[in-house]
């Protein structure tokens, strides 16, 4: 049994994960095992609606381990007026690592103008 976890996850996967399971930094992994767990939930998961609000701007990247893209991507859909903006490739955030979303992104701080539905952007630091 393996578990990739971030430095942070490391005590709480110690303290979770069943003896014998190899710890890494991965906490896509680890979040996928917590996920599998039996438990059942405290809360039914509800629509995301923001009704009233501003356009919005959501970011996510195609390969983010903390953050699954396919989330991002849940979350536009549910939201009347959110565009996704998406950053081709790995790493949490996309922000730090393509001046196309620093770009999009500050315009939509400044103005609220969202980028075109579907814009994708490469990685490019």
């Amino acid at each position: 049994h393996l578990v990739r976890t971030g430095k942070g996850e490391r005590t709480l996967a110690a303290e979770t994960l069943p003896a014998g399971t190899h710890v890494h930094d991965d906490l896509a992994a680890f979040t996928d095992w917590l996920l599998s767990q039996p438990v059942k939930p405290q809360a039914t998961p509800h629509p995301i609606t923001a009704k009233g609000a501003p356009p919005i701007l959501l970011v996510g990247s195609t390969a983010d381990p903390a953050t699954p893209y396919r989330w991002a991507q849940a979350v536009a859909h549910q939201l009347a007026h959110a565009v996704l903006l998406t950053r081709q490739g790995p790493g949490h955030t996309g922000y730090f690592f393509s001046t196309c979303i620093q770009a999009d992104v500050n315009r939509y701080l400044a103005t609220l103008k969202l980028p075109a539905p579907g814009t994708v952007c490469p990685t490019t630091s």
